[in-house]
């Protein structure tokens, strides 16, 4: 089968969350030909499914085939943060924002590891300057951000212990106050904008 055929394919699977199938045919296209996007969906597929150590391999492999890519980096370190390695994970925000300091992603991701980290003013000043920077409608954001909390709380219901339990919660507290911040943020975003046009 042409590559065409896999990709179609997998789409259609993707898009009804079958992520398992879709990981099997973005293997296969990845071995027809070494391409950064399909390496980039094939991580998220894993990512989708919580598979953070499979995912960080592909989004590795994506980043060695195209080295400039922020949504890449930005990817690799929200896995990271999901295994709690925060320091590496911040070092790949960083990267994406070398890349395009304009990413809000990146600055999203940075910020609510510092809110899991306690660091709630510094987590929300990193925050708000990601929302000011960036070109992403907040819908988009909020989706993203609602999707990512469903799969921790996904993983709650099935954790074994004690610790695990504490490690999740702590991280639903971080989304909830991320998503309960983006809103007022973009408000605040808004009312600038408006601002600047009345006095130009």
């Amino acid at each position: 089968m042409e590559i065409e055929g896999y990709l179609d394919k997998e789409l259609d699977d993707y898009r009804v969350k079958r992520y398992s199938r879709s990981i099997v045919l973005f293997n296969r296209c990845l071995h027809l030909v070494h391409d950064k996007e399909i390496s980039y969906d094939l991580a998220t597929m894993y990512y989708r499914k919580g598979e953070y150590q499979k995912a960080i391999k592909k989004y590795r492999l994506a980043a060695v085939i195209e080295p400039n890519s922020e949504k890449t980096y930005s990817a690799w370190g929200s896995c990271l943060s999901h295994l709690g390695r925060y320091d590496e994970a911040i070092l790949k925000f960083k990267k994406a924002l070398e890349t395009n300091p304009n990413y809000g992603l990146a600055y999203l991701n940075w910020g609510l590891i510092l809110f899991w980290q306690k660091k709630k003013d510094e987590a929300e000043k990193i925050i708000e300057e990601g929302i000011k920077r960036t070109e992403m409608k907040e819908e988009l954001i909020m989706t993203v951000y609602k999707l990512d909390l469903s799969i921790v709380e996904a993983k709650l219901e099935k954790a074994s212990n004690k610790e695990e339990r504490e490690f999740l919660l702590w991280r639903i507290v971080g989304y909830n106050r991320v998503l309960a911040l983006i809103p007022n943020v973009f408000k605040e975003k808004a009312l600038e904008d408006y601002r600047r046009e009345i006095v130009e």
